[in-house]
């Protein structure tokens, strides 16, 4: 898939969320369970409105954070906190298919940020789309932190 790489100024975004160490071997198990404790916390509540799933990588892939958006802020319970996406400078990417080929989309930003006046932060997120059986008809926007060099 080709990536049409976009630099942007971004506001941030209200979520819900846990935040948990990971592996590489065991994140596409943790980031479902991470989120199904978001999900159990927003049931009865009134904080979501039309929201998708994000998962906030804190310099890798060994501390994430899932969460669901929300429309506003609110006092966390148990795990699940208050969280926001960062505001500012932002490259992102559309990728359109399974998750397991996400990665491309990352690695075709930082192949973008090459020579360019920026870097990344270490801080990047995933904001799922709308849920389809066939994996081929997801879509899930992909965002890295920028600062200038």
């Amino acid at each position: 898939m080709k990536y049409r790489v976009e630099l942007k100024e971004v506001p941030a975004g209200v979520i819900a969320s846990v935040r948990a160490r990971t592996s590489p071997a065991t994140i596409s198990k943790d980031i479902p369970d991470l989120l199904g404790e978001v999900w159990g916390f927003l049931k009865g509540t009134d904080l979501r409105k039309d929201g998708h799933n994000v998962v906030l990588y804190h310099g890798g892939l060994a501390d994430v954070e899932a969460g669901v958006q929300v429309w506003r802020t609110f006092e966390g319970t148990g795990r699940v906190n208050c969280s926001t996406t960062p505001a500012g400078l932002i490259a992102a990417a559309l990728h359109r298919g399974p998750y397991h080929l996400l990665s491309r989309a990352h690695e075709a930003i930082r192949e973008w940020l090459v020579g360019k006046d920026y870097e990344p932060t270490g801080l990047s997120w995933e904001v799922y789309g709308d849920w389809a059986e066939d994996p081929e008809a997801l879509e899930t926007e992909v965002f890295h932190q920028l600062r200038r060099r």
